[in-house]
């Protein structure tokens, strides 16, 4: 006598059997390491440091987690900080470290505080022996007087030699008007710990009160919201274009 089985029990067959074969499949489509080649690492709480040739602490690079790959290639994610020697901080949420060059890079938004000054873009990249790191786009930095300076980027910020250079499509806005320039270098007072002084270069116009003025050159004074103009001023009584090219993010 043949022995029937319920439908559940012939169900429970069916699912059993797919379910080996889509683990067997799994298996298979997982990447393994290759003979010899050691897997990567998985590292919680990671920390890096770096030191100068006199000893002394150059950076520190720290994380949540990070995956070290066997070339010496470190990604890292969750609560990035990476502190050089001159106060500059960096912070993001995912970063690559290239071991062999020092070097990092960051597609994701990050913010940088120098002394007194937090600036903000998307993207970032540096290479620790030579001093500097680039935000690559959408930088905005917080002045005084509710001052903002913008650019389209990149920025380059300095570790020795309180300077930040913003290029492409760069502006000045605050109460009084606007600047705006093709380059404009931002130097820190390393009393007041912040960006005192702004020089502008390249295609220079500045607005107040209606007015419009070309310039070879000014400096802003971000203490006072004034702007010295240097080379040959023009003055043109319309702004009617000016809002053309102005910053949204």
């Amino acid at each position: 006598m043949k022995k029937i089985l319920p439908w559940a029990a012939i169900l429970g067959i069916i699912a059993a059997a797919i379910i080996g074969v889509a683990g067997s499949e799994e298996q298979r489509s997982r990447p393994r390491p290759t003979e010899g080649e050691p897997a990567d690492q998985i590292v919680e709480r990671f920390k890096l440091e770096g030191f100068s040739p006199d000893g002394s602490k150059a950076w520190v690079l720290t994380g949540d987690r990070a995956h070290v790959k066997s070339a010496g290639d470190v990604f890292i994610e969750r609560h990035v900080v990476l502190s050089l020697e001159g106060g500059i901080t960096v912070f993001a949420e995912k970063v690559l470290w290239k071991s062999e060059r020092s070097e990092f890079f960051t597609r994701r938004p990050v913010k940088v505080a120098h002394e007194e000054v937090v600036i903000r873009g998307s993207g970032a990249r540096g290479r620790l022996e030579d001093k500097m790191i680039q935000i690559n786009r959408n930088i905005r930095v917080a002045l005084e007087r509710g001052t903002i300076l913008t650019a389209q980027g990149p920025m380059k910020l300095y570790q020795n030699k309180d300077q930040v250079t913003l290029l492409r499509n760069v502006w000045i806005l605050d109460a009084k008007g606007a600047v705006t320039a093709r380059r404009m270098d931002g130097f820190f007072d390393p009393d007041e710990k912040k960006i005192t002084a702004v020089v502008a270069r390249g295609n220079v116009r500045i607005s107040r009160g209606g007015d419009v003025t070309y310039s070879d050159m000014a400096v802003y004074d971000t203490r006072k919201g004034s702007v010295r103009l240097e080379g040959a001023p023009e003055v043109r009584i319309s702004d009617a274009e000016w809002s053309e090219g102005q910053p949204s993010f």
